[in-house]
């Protein structure tokens, strides 16, 4: 799976199911409170950590009431919460453990101090908590969710399924379970696995933006577009502003040819998020596709600003750079991104061809012998091989790599062309004149 698409999916999913959960822990306990005592205070939904602004509000969100004053008992279990609300997570820590210490049998203070733990990023300290408050059987479905979003934070992907089961067992048309799990599904190419449980999440709730944006992508990644667009388009109806939909709806459109929407979505994405690498990359290859090189190479380079690593970016700048003749750029840039990825089959053509046009016909050898390794069904991998071996004047093989070429693609104008010139070296005039006018043919059509 290509990760570069799933950026910024995990915010998103996690946040929203952290209001609900919240919203539900809360309305629990108040319905469970003898008539007696005042119920204690609803926890609010967790405020977005400042690492990840491109994650996306919950509808959820938009509803919670500020919680009515607690009784003198809950004073650390409100302070905790009022600086949580903040950002001041070590404050909030403190308050909601004296909490804790006053009211050892109360898990919501627990809770509650798991959830800002995880948005402190401080996962193992957050895993602890909700495991713990799941000890008491009067703990509720969001310990097991804040468990499992931990897990799934920490790659533990078994356990975080094992928590979503056990919610799945006592509700199973729980909408924040079932979006995690498709997203973990998701993030293991479990694709049609994935789907179901993104199906079931969006029957239950047909307003869960994570789920949206999930099964988005699932839709992106099988080359269905359309659904992929109309998952974007659902999202950007509850949340008009939301980074993530517009950036992956543009990629959508852009995978459609359709330029001008997919710039228009990207132009949109930066604005809510300035700081977006893969929103910088994205619009780097519409206007690549545009033939405006200049900006192609600008927004590539401000994505490889915001993001060092970023291989896929790195790529497109090689290739940018390349069609500008300017060759040194360009093989450096791929050979950086093989650096950072070693499995990037795109860096690897790309040095072929660079290395080609520099007289570097050994190393070119090893990239095309490296890719037909990979993928020996790649027309294009077996064009490029030829080429090398008729720069190397190795004329029968430069031949079967052309011949190969067309048996995956006859239609591949430049590899009869090749082999037309390859005959010709040697003696074989007819079958060039052969290849010459299947080219003609291919040119009139």
């Amino acid at each position: 799976m290509n990760r570069l698409i799933r950026m910024s999916l995990l915010p998103a999913i996690l946040l929203a199911t952290m209001l609900i959960v919240g919203c539900n822990s809360a309305q629990e306990a108040a319905d469970t409170a003898p008539a007696a005592t005042s119920s204690p205070p609803s926890t609010p939904a967790p405020q977005a950590a400042p690492a990840v602004p491109a994650a996306p509000a919950a509808p959820a969100a938009q509803t919670v009431e500020t919680p009515p004053a607690a009784p003198a008992e809950n004073e650390d279990l409100t302070r905790g919460i009022a600086q949580w609300e903040q950002g001041h997570f070590d404050a909030a820590i403190a308050a909601l453990t004296k909490a804790i210490q006053k009211q050892p049998g109360d898990v919501e203070p627990l809770v509650t101090r798991g959830m800002v733990y995880y948005d402190k990023q401080d996962l193992d300290h957050a895993i602890a908590d909700f495991t713990r408050a799941l000890q008491d059987e009067n703990a509720d479905r969001g310990a097991l969710h804040g468990r499992a979003r931990a897990y799934y934070e920490k790659g533990e992907l078994d356990k975080a399924l094992g928590d979503l089961k056990r919610a799945l067992q006592t509700e199973p048309d729980d909408a924040e379970a079932l979006a995690l799990e498709g997203a973990i599904f998701h993030e293991r190419d479990q694709l049609g696995e994935a789907l179901t449980a993104l199906d079931r999440s969006l029957q239950a709730d047909p307003k869960n933006i994570a789920a949206l944006l999930t099964r988005g992508q699932v839709y992106y990644e099988r080359d269905d577009f359309e659904k992929a667009i109309a998952d974007f388009t659902a999202t950007l109806a509850l949340d008009p502003k939301n980074g993530e939909a517009l950036r992956f709806r543009g990629r959508s459109y852009y995978e459609q040819d359709e330029l001008d929407k997919a710039l228009a979505d990207l132009n949109e994405a930066l604005q809510a998020d300035p700081q977006n690498a893969e929103a910088f990359a994205a619009r780097g290859l519409v206007h690549y596709e545009r033939d405006d090189l200049d900006k192609a190479i600008a927004d590539y380079s401000q994505a490889i600003q915001l993001d060092p690593e970023n291989a896929e970016a790195l790529q497109h700048r090689a290739t940018a750079y390349a069609d500008q003749e300017n060759l040194e750029k360009a093989l450096a840039d791929c050979n950086d991104a093989i650096r950072l990825e070693p499995e990037a089959d795109h860096a690897y053509a790309c040095r072929a061809r660079l290395c080609l046009a520099k007289g570097d016909l050994e190393q070119a050898l090893a990239d095309c012998d490296r890719l037909i390794g990979r993928d020996a069904e790649d027309a294009q991998s077996h064009y490029l091989r030829g080429s090398v071996y008729a720069a190397q004047q190795k004329w029968p093989s430069a031949i079967a790599d052309y011949t190969e070429a067309i048996r995956l693609d006859d239609e591949y104008a430049d590899a009869y062309s090749g082999r037309a010139d390859a005959y010709e070296q040697t003696a074989a005039t007819d079958k060039a004149q052969a290849d010459r006018d299947q080219l003609a043919k291919l040119d009139a059509e």
